[in-house]
């Protein structure tokens, strides 16, 4: 699950015109909200 919203998260910053050299660290910080959220976000039913 991981890697699929890695793959997904990482065609965010080319969209919006973000810098190719912060790219990487703009999606680990991504991944790393999205796993503190998802210990909020009750499981789906």
């Amino acid at each position: 699950m991981r890697a699929r919203l890695r793959t997904r998260v990482r065609r965010l910053p080319a969209r919006f015109d973000h810098p190719p050299e912060e790219e990487r660290a703009a999606v680990d910080l991504v991944i790393k909200q999205m796993e503190t959220f998802a210990n909020e976000w009750p499981p789906k039913a």
